[in-house]
């Protein structure tokens, strides 16, 4: 994936960050061209990889909760 405000002279990390309660938590760490403007970038970045997600037919799962109500 390429994207024009990350820095393309330094090294783009990805690291598996924890095991969450629902899946692996990645981290994925660059370094950006304006860094006043990193969440904007890592919210684009996000919406690239969640679209290529999809494009892939990659699901991510989500937990399924119920809620049972009782009367007294």
């Amino acid at each position: 994936m390429s994207y024009p405000h990350v820095n393309k002279n330094e090294q783009i990390i990805v690291r598996l960050a924890k095991f969450g309660d629902n899946g692996l938590e990645f981290e994925l760490l660059f370094w950006a061209d304006q860094s006043w403007d990193i969440n904007n970038y890592r919210s684009e970045i996000r919406l690239e990889i969640n679209r290529l997600f999809q494009e892939n037919n990659i699901e991510i799962p989500y937990p399924k909760w119920s809620i049972e109500v009782f009367n007294k």
